[in-house]
């Protein structure tokens, strides 16, 4: 099926079968797999699912294929509002699929951009309450123990903003839980494509050395900063450069930049990007209590407000989608909703797709996993890249240049 839609042919309903889902419209193609928006065959709207086909590459490998499903495996178990759901894995004439909750929303990259480029900036409140709930959901994700009680130690390692969403409801969910470590090991094997993204990396990333939850924890504050601060944080002419920033992570502080800036914002924000992992909070989940706590002079945002802030700019695209799905579509239905379990339940495939990802998991045991990731990606933190950041800024730069010009004009013609 081609990823390219006709300039002529806007999408109308299903495009093709794939396997038990009908695909509705692709979304995006990048790193190690396309993404399409689908449902369950046959079902209605509100039944929309993400459907992820793992490339080739890392289909035919079988040492990739192992790790992408022990990574899962650990996905599947985790449960909390603030983290997009993954479905078992499967496998459809002879490609791997990952289906997984479909977040009718934005990503924090474009809602930042929209807001700002639209002269609404997000305010500090509903910076903040963005980042405590990822905070919230990231510590479950941290504190997950195995059967026997042990931490496991999982680390998201790409927490940045196109993994950060907002529904149009307001409700805040990280993406690409148990995922990140597969995609590092298959961009390595993938000559010119690099995994990560530099600017939003912990020092100890950068540096080579174990990465933990405290890593998360700082890609969290970079975004924070750069968030309330308007500015980025780390970004410089090289990726060698930008490593060596983030290495030092010699960090101004906020109140010493912005005349009324809050101290106790402040005072947060440069805790969570201490140098030293030590220095930082105990957990996300401490980090998410502190934010919670914080009294700013603009008062507090809820999901509530924040819904209400991504729906005024984001209508457009809430029009696109209803004139796909339905003039009153509203959003997916919970992946626990009665009617959609039973609607799951019909799906013919759902017990292979179980025996499927119970096979995958197994090829490799998870310390083997884990010693295959070690051997093929030695630092894999090293790497890293800035091309979403390089999009999203010089198209910032461009509308800001823009408004200058209309503003030089109005001027000269008014004078």
């Amino acid at each position: 099926m081609s990823d390219r839609v006709p300039a002529d042919s806007p999408w109308e309903g299903i495009l093709e079968r794939f396997g038990p889902y009908d695909i509705i419209k692709p979304l995006a193609s990048g790193g190690m797999a396309t993404t399409y928006l689908a449902r369950p065959a046959g079902t209605p709207a509100g039944q929309e699912i993400v459907v992820k086909r793992i490339l080739t590459e890392l289909r035919d490998d079988p040492e990739l294929r192992a790790l992408f499903g022990a990574e899962v495996g650990v996905a599947q178990q985790l449960d909390h509002p603030n983290i997009v759901k993954a479905m078992p894995p499967l496998e459809v004439s002879g490609e791997l699929v990952l289906p997984l909750e479909f977040v009718w929303g934005e990503d924090l990259r474009a809602l930042a951009e929209r807001a700002l480029v639209t002269g609404r900036p997000l305010r500090a409140s509903e910076v903040v309450f963005i980042i405590a709930e990822a905070a919230r959901g990231l510590h479950h994700f941290h504190t997950r123990r195995s059967a026997g009680g042990q931490l496991l130690g999982l680390v998201h390692r790409d927490v940045s903003p196109p993994n950060l969403m907002v529904d149009y409801t307001g409700r805040v969910k990280v993406l690409d839980f148990g995922i990140a470590r597969a995609e590092a090991a298959f961009m390595e094997v993938r000559p010119g494509q690099l995994p990560g993204k530099f600017g939003y990396m912990s020092p100890e990333q950068v540096d080579g050395l174990e990465v933990t939850a405290a890593s998360d924890q700082f890609a969290l504050g970079v975004v924070l900063y750069e968030l309330t601060m308007m500015r980025r944080l780390f970004k410089a002419d090289s990726d060698m450069a930008t490593m060596r920033m983030v290495s030092r992570a010699n960090i101004a502080v906020p109140t010493s930049l912005v005349p009324g800036f809050s101290p106790a914002l402040s005072s947060i924000m440069m805790r969570a990007l201490a140098r030293d992992p030590r220095d930082r909070f105990e957990d996300c989940g401490a980090l998410a209590a502190a934010l919670e706590g914080l009294e700013l002079d603009e008062g507090r945002c809820d999901e509530a407000q924040l819904g209400e802030v991504i729906r005024t700019l984001f209508a457009d695209h809430i029009a696109e989608t209803r004139a796909l799905l339905g003039a009153t579509y509203s959003g997916p239905l919970p992946l626990d909703a009665p009617a959609r379990r039973q609607r799951f339940g019909s799906v013919p495939t759902r017990e292979q797709a179980g025996r499927d990802a119970e096979r995958l998991a197994a090829e490799f045991s998870p310390e083997e996993a884990d010693h295959t990731l070690r051997v093929r990606t030695v630092a894999s933190g090293l790497r890293g890249g800035e091309g979403d950041g390089k999009r999203l800024w010089r198209g910032v730069g461009v509308a800001l240049g823009v408004g200058l010009l209309l503003w030089l004009l109005f001027r000269v013609l008014g004078g």
